[in-house]
């Protein structure tokens, strides 16, 4: 059904509604892991948020392609989109969702050993924000253990 939304709002010039079918069939096709679709329909509603100057739905769609690139591999990519979503988080206000943002990111370089230290300011932040998620928590132990580990092993 968004699929045949899309050339309608198109056709009639609504770049509003075209966007909300664009996010809508994005969320579709990610429950359905097809994650071309989802990219390339999270991409359009991005477009379309940022020439509208929509701040907020702009942040949304750089979580939602960062969680799509994260869910095909493309950690790199998830990364830059986090960043982004991240960065515009701070003007924005919203502490909860900051804390999300940075969680996810964290969760991301959490692995990667050049990255720990970043991960564990990221966690350190999130666990501020989100006192009560027990995934914050329980990734900021991890990732301080991991980094004592390593300053023992030198």
């Amino acid at each position: 059904m968004w699929e045949q939304t899309v050339p309608i709002f198109e056709r009639i010039e609504r770049p509003d509604l075209l966007r909300d079918a664009l996010d809508k069939l994005g969320d579709t096709q990610a429950e359905l892991m097809d994650w071309d679709v989802a990219q390339a329909s999270y991409s359009r509603a991005l477009a379309l948020a940022q020439a509208a100057g929509d701040q907020q739905d702009t942040f949304d769609q750089f979580n939602k392609l960062a969680w799509v690139l994260e869910s095909r591999g493309d950690r790199d990519g998830a990364v830059l989109y986090y960043r982004r979503a991240l960065h515009l988080g701070f003007g924005l206000g919203n502490q909860e969702q900051v804390g999300q943002t940075e969680l996810a990111l964290a969760r991301l370089l959490i692995d990667d050993t050049v990255h720990l230290n970043r991960s564990l300011q990221l966690l350190e932040a999130a666990s501020q924000l989100l006192p009560d998620d027990t995934e914050a928590q329980r990734l900021l132990s991890r990732a301080k253990t991991r980094q004592e580990r390593l300053a023992h092993a030198g």
